[in-house]
């Protein structure tokens, strides 16, 4: 109750500023399709994904999620920004489960359903390990080929370019914008 408390009062609270437009770049287009239809035209709710150990997801179930926590497990500080990670693709957060497992080889893997209010997203053209929230923005949104931007990746424009896209990340900068929903436990041939 006192995280749902937590993340509503945040909803409102960002719902009542005026974080100013998206802009229009096609590679928007993704994440917008990923959040439903709400009342919240400013704060923009969607259920994103999240991958963790099941030991972090013991913790986040009874606090939160903890921005204090974030590069721990993984020992870095981001790719897109130092923040909390989600996207609106479950197999590509099960990558990141699979990643992991090779990596730390302990423990069970997670992969959580978040409420997580999106805001005003900044999109990431390049990889900028750590770096802070975008002035005017309240998240970070990148979409990835091979796990690097896009623009890295593929070349901008034309109608190939949306096929390149294998995965997206949104990152959350304000722990009391994503709510842990259900867990989905699992398991590793690793």
């Amino acid at each position: 109750p006192a995280l749902r408390a937590r993340f509503d009062g945040a909803l409102r609270e960002l719902d009542a500023t005026d974080p100013g437009p998206w802009g229009d770049d096609p590679l928007l287009d993704s994440l917008r399709r990923a959040l439903p239809d709400t009342p919240y035209r400013r704060a923009l709710p969607g259920l994103l994904w999240h991958c963790t150990s099941d030991t972090s997801e013991q913790a986040i179930c009874c606090n939160g999620y903890q921005l204090g926590e974030v590069g721990k497990s993984t020992k870095n500080d981001g790719w897109y920004g130092r923040g909390l990670y989600f996207t609106s693709m479950p197999t590509y957060a099960s990558h990141y489960a699979h990643v992991r497992t090779a990596v730390h080889k302990a423990g069970g893997l997670c992969i959580t359903l978040n409420w997580v209010l999106t805001g005003r997203p900044f999109l990431m053209q390049k990889i900028e390990i750590g770096r802070a929230c975008e002035p005017g923005y309240t998240t970070h949104y990148a979409v990835t080929h091979n796990t690097r931007p896009i623009q890295e990746s593929a070349k901008k424009g034309g109608e190939g370019y949306a096929k390149h896209m294998d995965g997206d990340e949104l990152v959350v900068f304000d722990e009391r914008h994503a709510l842990p929903q259900y867990i989905i436990e699992l398991e590793s041939d690793y």
